[in-house]
């Protein structure tokens, strides 16, 4: 904030004054989210996956996404109960990426699961305290992912503690199950269901506009444009892109040369 305040201070103050830390800010994150990342990726992946479904009455549209989460759900619970280890292989897989990075850090233990490491990657190298009794660091990556940062591997390793006793349950093999173990129940057809007393309500008289039907969701204004994957256009001045040379701020303005005049006039000597 410091540096922020510095270059533009009402930048600033709006951040001050119009956000909470805990929506942008990593170091104010909640400590019981178990993620390190702050975006709405869950929210669009889910709406590109309707996309299909979006434009049929709402009866049609409940029923695809019924099925769809059904056989979502089936095969999930089905190879979550086909793993062979107590934590999620995408975790897994992640740990062992850390542990690495792990390996290059001097370790001095001081007692009580306290550990001094020594991360070189940094210049000058720093130093990080790692506490595996409140599974803390001072980097503090490990209390907001819930997973054990590079510092906090290191020290498990040269104490030859199990990975598996400092993993939150919801990295877990079990937690993943209990997440799909939900039964979707099957739908009888329609042609079976019992008619109510009340009256038939048919759908609303719809006028067809001109022109195709618009899918494509409409963009906020603080969005950017989506791009075209055809063809990009970078500039060769300032490197920037959507723009070429001709139009390029930076460029330099150089005045051109006056053309040369060919008279055909004769010089009498």
């Amino acid at each position: 904030m410091a540096h922020i305040k510095v270059e533009k201070l009402a930048a600033y103050n709006w951040l001050e004054r119009e956000l909470q830390g805990y929506t942008w800010s990593m170091h104010t994150y909640d400590r019981n989210c178990k993620v390190e990342r702050t975006d709405n990726n869950a929210s669009e992946c889910f709406n590109s996956w309707i996309l299909p479904y979006r434009d049929r009455p709402a009866l049609s549209m409940l029923e695809e996404i019924r099925c769809r989460l059904m056989r979502r759900f089936t095969k999930r619970r089905n190879e979550g109960n086909t793993w062979q280890k107590t934590i999620a292989p995408r975790i897994y897989k992640e740990l062992d990426q850390t542990f690495k990075k792990g390996e290059k850090m001097i370790v001095q233990p001081s007692g009580d699961l306290n550990f001094q490491v020594m991360d070189k990657s940094y210049y000058p190298a720093r130093r990080f305290i790692v506490k595996l009794e409140d599974k803390t660091c001072d980097c503090g990556f490990w209390e907001i992912a819930g997973l054990p940062c590079c510092h906090a591997m290191a020290a498990i390793g040269y104490a030859r503690h199990e990975i598996e006793e400092y993993i939150p349950f919801c990295f877990t093999k079990q937690a993943y199950i209990n997440t799909y173990s939900v039964m979707f129940s099957p739908i009888p057809d329609e042609r079976t269901w019992e008619h109510g007393d009340r009256p038939l309500i048919d759908a609303p008289i719809v006028r067809k506009k001109i022109g195709r039907p618009k899918k494509c969701r409409k963009r906020a204004a603080t969005e950017p444009q989506k791009r075209s994957r055809r063809f990009f256009v970078n500039c060769s001045v300032c490197g920037g892109s959507n723009h070429n040379v001709r139009s390029c701020p930076l460029r330099p303005s150089v005045a051109r040369p006056s053309k040369a005049t060919n008279t055909n006039s004769q010089v009498s000597i």
